[in-house]
């Protein structure tokens, strides 16, 4: 039986952890910031759905852009407060935040859709007709 010797790096770990601290930098340009709501986006061929629960905000609050590949979501939540409001406890706090995500597409921004209803955000984008897959008739010749 033969037995394999492995050479040790010890620099192999810190390497191995900044890859991944690289990684962390990386994806929030593009995935989730930290405080930011979490997204679930659901892809068929015409588009993206996406949908976020975002409870207590005006549907005024949200402002969505779109900017090539990339969506720009922003919003912000308010929570009324009277001058004679005394808390006895005070979980949900005014917030603030915006979020852009990468899209796998161009959409095109004259069909989209973006909804507010029982504290749900759900946004619709369909493919830009530019981006739409087509079929190509193979001829003989």
């Amino acid at each position: 039986m033969a037995t394999t010797v492995t050479r040790w790096n010890p620099w192999q770990e810190l390497e191995a952890f900044r890859r991944e601290v690289d990684g962390l930098f990386r994806s929030g340009e593009t995935g989730r910031r930290s405080g930011g709501p979490a997204w679930n986006v659901y892809r068929s061929e015409e588009g993206v759905v996406l949908t976020s629960e975002l409870p207590g905000y005006d549907p005024d609050a949200f402002e969505v852009e779109s900017k090539r590949d990339a969506l720009t979501i922003r919003g912000r939540r308010v929570e009324p407060t009277g001058d004679d409001d005394r808390f006895l406890r005070r979980e949900r706090r005014d917030r603030e935040f915006e979020q852009t995500l990468k899209l796998p597409f161009v959409p095109d921004t004259e069909k989209t859709e973006a909804e507010y209803r029982h504290g749900i955000l759900t946004l619709k984008l369909w493919r830009s007709p530019a981006e739409q897959p087509r079929k190509i008739a193979v001829k003989t010749v």
